[in-house]
C-alpha cells in the first residue's frame, strides 16, 4: 500500500499575486514571534474554508512581518485568473504565463525573506522554522537546491517535534518513529488543523499496517475514519489536491477500505 506524503507547500496553486510590502529583517522580540505563531495557527485552520483565502494570506503576511519565516513562505498562493468567455485564448494563455512568472519571482523573494527569519528562529529551536528552511533547500527557490542540507533541517525539525519536519524526512521507517508521527498528527488535529487531521487519518492506516493490526474494526482503523471526518468538517477536501477523492458520501473512507482489504488479502496469501 502506497500513500503520498504531501508537503503543505504543494497545496497552493500559484495563479495570481498582489504587491507585497517591504519587510525589515531586523530581529524580532520573543513576544512578536509568539504572536506570529498564533497567526499561523489560525492561517492553517481557515485556509481551506470557502472565501477565506484573502484573510489567510493577510495572516501569513502579518506573521512574516512579525519575523516568522513560515508566514513569508506561505504568503504567496493561489487566486484564480478571471477571463471573459469571448477573450482570445492566446491572450489568456499569455496573461497566465506572465502571472506565473511574476508569482515565481515573488515566491523566490519571499523565500529569501523566509530563510533569513527561519534561520534565526531555527537556531532558537522553533521546529517549524527548521522545516521551512528544509523546504526551501528542497525546492531550490532562491537558493541552490541542496537535498542533503534539506534533510539535515528536516531531521532537526523532527527532533523538535515539528510533524512537518518528520514527514519531510527521507527515512520514515521504524515502528517507534511511525508512532511518533501519529502522535504529533493527533495533537495537531486536536488543535483544529484540517489538513493535518487528514494526514492523521492517512498515518493511522499506515501505522496499523506496520503493526499488523489493520482489520476494518481495529482501533487505529476506526480512528482513521474519525480523523477523515474531522478533516472534512473543518473544511479540508482531498479534491483540493486533485486526488480524485472528496468528502461527499464518505468517499475517502470507502477508498481506504478497499486499499486495506486488498492489503490484508495479499498479506493472508
Amino acid at each position: 500500500m502506497k500513500f503520498v506524503i504531501i508537503s503543505i507547500f504543494a497545496l497552493f496553486s500559484l495563479i495570481s499575486c498582489s504587491q507585497y510590502p517591504e519587510i525589515s529583517t531586523q530581529p524580532r522580540t520573543d513576544s512578536q514571534i509568539q504572536e506570529a505563531q498564533a497567526k499561523m495557527r489560525e492561517f492553517h485552520r481557515i485556509v481551506f474554508l470557502p472565501n477565506q483565502q484573502d484573510k489567510a494570506q493577510k495572516l501569513a503576511l502579518d506573521a512574516c512581518n512579525l519575523g516568522l519565516g513560515e508566514g513569508c513562505a506561505f504568503s504567496v498562493f493561489g487566486k484564480p485568473i478571471i477571463s471573459n468567455i469571448n477573450e482570445d485564448s492566446a491572450l489568456v494563455k499569455k496573461r497566465f504565463e506572465s502571472e506565473q512568472d511574476s508569482i515565481h519571482k515573488q515566491q523566490q523573494k519571499m523565500d529569501q525573506l523566509a530563510l533569513t527569519f527561519a534561520m534565526r528562529n531555527c537556531e532558537a529551536n522553533i521546529g517549524n522554522e527548521c522545516t521551512i528552511i528544509a523546504g526551501i533547500y528542497e525546492r531550490g527557490d532562491g537558493v541552490e537546491r541542496d537535498t542533503n542540507k534539506a534533510e539535515e533541517f528536516y531531521q532537526k525539525a523532527c527532533s523538535l517535534d515539528s510533524v512537518q519536519g518528520c514527514l519531510g524526512k527521507k527515512d520514515k521507517s521504524g515502528l517507534e518513529f511511525s508512532q511518533k508521527i501519529l502522535s504529533l498528527l493527533k495533537e495537531e488535529c486536536k488543535q483544529g488543523d484540517p489538513f493535518l487531521c487528514y494526514m492523521a487519518g492517512e498515518w493511522a492506516i499506515i501505522h496499523s499496517l506496520r503493526i499488523k493490526k489493520s482489520s476494518i474494526n481495529a482501533p487505529l482503523i476506526q480512528e482513521a475514519k474519525q480523523f477523515y471526518s474531522a478533516a472534512c468538517k473543518l473544511g479540508f477536501d482531498p479534491e483540493l489536491l486533485g486526488m480524485g477523492e472528496n468528502c461527499a458520501n464518505q468517499n475517502i473512507w470507502n477508498a481506504r477500505i478497499k486499499i486495506i482489504q486488498s492489503s490484508n488479502h495479499h498479506k493472508d496469501k
